[in-house]
């Protein structure tokens, strides 16, 4: 693996640890929300929205990380 490659692999794996991050981030809030009592029904369902769309972009964004880490792994290994 060349120099660049193995530049751009770390700047992946950081990406990835990020968005991993966020997962369990967003795990965690759900959870504290369904224990909050502040929250009447409707606020907690706007806020589980919220939660959920910003969980399906996380989860894109993992899948986009893990191909291009797949990418940069097969294009270093013929390099």
């Amino acid at each position: 693996m060349t120099g660049a490659y193995r530049r751009v692999a770390g700047s992946v794996r950081a990406v990835e640890g990020v968005e991993d991050q966020l997962a369990a981030i967003l795990t965690a809030t759900s959870d504290e929300i369904a224990h909050s009592e502040c929250l009447d029904s409707e606020q907690r369902a706007e806020v589980y929205a919220i939660l959920d769309a910003i969980q399906a972009d996380t989860k894109a964004h993992r899948k986009t990380i893990t191909l291009l880490s797949r990418q940069i792994s097969e294009a270093s290994a013929d390099a």
